[in-house]
Parts: structure tokens; C-alpha cells; sequence
């Protein structure tokens, strides 16, 4: 059975002069989630030598609609919503994943905007193009399953968004060359030493790992060597 993961990744900029990696990861740890705010850190955990898990959690005020019986009147009702999101950062490459899609993301660069001013992410640009060439290098197999491209041109008559599975993969390195610049996804079937993997790429940064096996850790760290 297939692993299903999402991931963004991001690039960790720091603006102000005298603060480093290490630091940031102490004062990160020091911003505890509590009532007050509404908004910190869950949990923390040191993975290995370079790398730090951090779970954090988001406090949101919400109405429901509750019926009152006695006057068969509608009221409003205040209560809270809980989202907990993760992110790990690398420091030996100043690389922050986030563990989940763009609105766990959007969480995650709210938590460094409200608490970290001086502290940028910005999401890697994904390449398809230059990481189906690397990666044709450095697995034992690479494949592009299904690609999606705007401004397709066909037969010089008609311009549109086209999506489709490619059966063919002779025509692959044709449509990466004259339509690099306009893909929006492309899925990947990757095979590495004992890990067989489906990715599905967006340029924007955000990917979708699909695991038949192998270890999720390792898999990431070769698609960040293979997208920088």
C-alpha cells in the first residue's frame, strides 16, 4: 500500500546580521503555544545532528448556529478551532520543510510573520525540466507519468491548458524543451537503491510523495539534492 505525504519546501532567509541557525531554533522552541495567544509551539524534537522537528498549533475563533428550542430563535455560539502543523528545519542547508500542503504552509509562514519579523521562507522553485535530468543521472529509473502544461500549442491552431498521461517516453525530452516554462505539475515514478517512489511535482515548491517503499527520510533528502 502506497504512503500518501505532502510537502513544501522552502528556503530560510535570515535578515538580521547577528542572528544564526542555532539561535533561531532556541528562540523557535521558546514560543511555547498558551490561551493568551493562541498560537505557538507543541512539541520539538532534535533529529540527529543538523535537522529539528517542531509541531505547532493555531487557535481560530468560529460561530455555530445553535436553535433554541423555548424561543425557536437561532443563536450564535463562540468556540474555537485547533490546527497543528509541522515543519523541520535542515540547518547544513538552511532548507524548512513543511509536512502538509499550502495551508498548513500558510500557517507556518504566519507563525515566523508574527514572531520572527526578521526571518524569510521562501519556497523553492522547482526546475522539472533540470530535476528529470538529474534525476535520470542518479536513480537507477526515472519516468515522467503525467504532466500538465499551459499555453499547449497544438497543430499551431489551438492554445490551452492540456493534462495528460504520457505513454509514450520518447516524446518526453520534446516536451520538456518546448514547454519547460509553462508545466505545472508532472508526476515522477523514481526508483532508487531498495525505494520505488510516485512524486508529483509543482514548480511552486509544493510536492506529493507517494511511497511504495523505502524510507521517507532519505527519499526527501535525495529530491532536495536533486532540486538545488
Amino acid at each position: 500500500m502506497k504512503r500518501l505525504s505532502t510537502f513544501v519546501l522552502n528556503k530560510i532567509i535570515l535578515e538580521k546580521d547577528n542572528l544564526n541557525l542555532i539561535d533561531l531554533v532556541t528562540e523557535i522552541n521558546q514560543k511555547q503555544y498558551d490561551e493568551e495567544n493562541g498560537f505557538g509551539v507543541l512539541s520539538y524534537e532534535k533529529r540527529g545532528e543538523n535537522n529539528f522537528m517542531f509541531e505547532i498549533v493555531k487557535r481560530s475563533p468560529t460561530y455555530l448556529l445553535e436553535f433554541d428550542r423555548e424561543s425557536k430563535e437561532m443563536t450564535k455560539q463562540l468556540t474555537y478551532l485547533f490546527k497543528q502543523s509541522s515543519f523541520e528545519i535542515d540547518q547544513s542547508n538552511m532548507n524548512l520543510t513543511v509536512y502538509g500542503g499550502l495551508s498548513n504552509a500558510s500557517d507556518i509562514k504566519l507563525f515566523f510573520r508574527r514572531y520572527f519579523s526578521d526571518v524569510k521562507l521562501i519556497p523553492i522553485q522547482i526546475d522539472i525540466k533540470s530535476f528529470f535530468y538529474r534525476t535520470s543521472k542518479t536513480s537507477t529509473k526515472t519516468a515522467i507519468k503525467f504532466i500538465s502544461i499551459k499555453n499547449f500549442i497544438y497543430n499551431n491552431g489551438i492554445v490551452g491548458k492540456f493534462s495528460g498521461e504520457i505513454i509514450d517516453t520518447t516524446i518526453v525530452n520534446e516536451i520538456l524543451e518546448n514547454y519547460s516554462k509553462d508545466i505545472l505539475r508532472a508526476t515522477f515514478n523514481i526508483e532508487i537503491e531498495d525505494s520505488v517512489f510516485d512524486v508529483q511535482i509543482f514548480p511552486v515548491g509544493s510536492l506529493k510523495l507517494m511511497i511504495n517503499s523505502g524510507n521517507t527520510e532519505m527519499i526527501l533528502n535525495y529530491l532536495y539534492n536533486n532540486i538545488e
